[in-house]
C-alpha cells in the first residue's frame, strides 16, 4: 500500500517548463536504475525457489501467462495475436545476466510530480520479474519527445543500470503491444459478458485493440 503523495500525473501533452520536464525524465531513469539492482529474491516479494531457474525462462513463462489469459478471455480469434505469441516465445532474449523487478508501465501518467520533482511511480498492476530492457524500451517512447535518450541512459548507468540493449529492447517493442492488445480485448470480453461494465472497456476493445494489432 502507498501512503498519500502530493503530486499530479501528466495526461497528454506535457507542458512544464524544459528544465523541470528534463529533471524529471532523469529522476525517473535513477528510480529505474535503483529497481533493476535490487536482488528480487532476497525482498520477501517473490518465491526465492524461482531463483534456481535460467533468467530467459523466466521471460518466456511470463509470456505464456498471458497468452493463456488471452486465450482464455478474448472476445474472437485473431491470427496476428497469435503468429505474435508464437514469435514472441520463439525470439526471447538469449542472453539475460539476471531476472529484475520489472514495472511495465513506465509513463508520466503512472507518476506523481510536485514542484518539479518526481515524488512517486504508481500503478503497479504489471509488475513482474523480467528483464530490466522492457522498462527501457517502453520509456525510451515517452521520454526521447523531451529528452535525448543518451543523457538518459547516462542517468540510468550512473545509477547503476546496465548498458542499453538494442536488440533487446526491439524485442520488448513487440511485447509491449501484444501485451497491451491482450488488455483490450480481454477488456472488451469482460465488458460483453458482464464482468467489467465500464464504458471505457468498450472504446478498448474497439478502438485501442486495433490500434495494437
Amino acid at each position: 500500500l502507498f501512503p498519500q503523495l502530493p503530486g499530479k500525473a501528466v495526461f497528454g501533452d506535457w507542458h512544464a517548463d524544459p528544465e523541470e520536464r528534463r529533471s524529471v525524465v532523469l529522476e525517473v531513469a535513477r528510480l529505474m536504475a535503483r529497481l533493476h539492482a535490487l536482488d528480487p529474491y532476497a525482498s520477501g516479494v517473490v518465491d526465492p525457489t524461482l531463483s534456481t531457474r535460467p533468467p530467459q525462462e523466466i521471460v518466456r513463462e511470463y509470456i505464456r501467462h498471458w497468452r493463456d489469459k488471452w486465450v482464455r478471455r478474448r472476445s474472437h480469434p485473431s491470427l496476428i495475436l497469435e503468429t505474435a505469441f508464437d514469435w514472441l516465445i520463439r525470439n526471447s532474449p538469449a542472453s539475460l545476466p539476471r531476472a529484475s523487478f520489472v514495472h511495465s508501465d513506465i509513463s508520466f501518467r503512472n507518476t506523481l510530480i510536485e514542484n518539479g520533482r518526481l515524488t512517486a511511480l504508481l500503478d503497479w498492476e504489471f509488475w513482474h520479474l523480467g528483464d530490466p530492457m522492457e522498462d527501457l524500451s517502453y520509456f525510451r517512447l515517452v521520454a526521447e519527445p523531451y529528452v535525448e535518450w543518451a543523457a538518459v541512459m547516462d542517468a540510468y548507468q550512473q545509477a547503476g543500470g546496465s548498458a542499453y540493449d538494442p536488440e533487446r529492447a526491439a524485442f520488448y517493442e513487440v511485447w509491449r503491444s501484444v501485451r497491451n492488445g491482450t488488455t483490450t480485448t480481454t477488456a472488451w470480453w469482460g465488458f460483453l459478458n458482464g464482468a467489467y461494465p465500464a464504458s471505457k472497456a468498450a472504446y478498448q476493445g474497439v478502438s485501442l485493440y486495433r490500434l495494437f494489432l
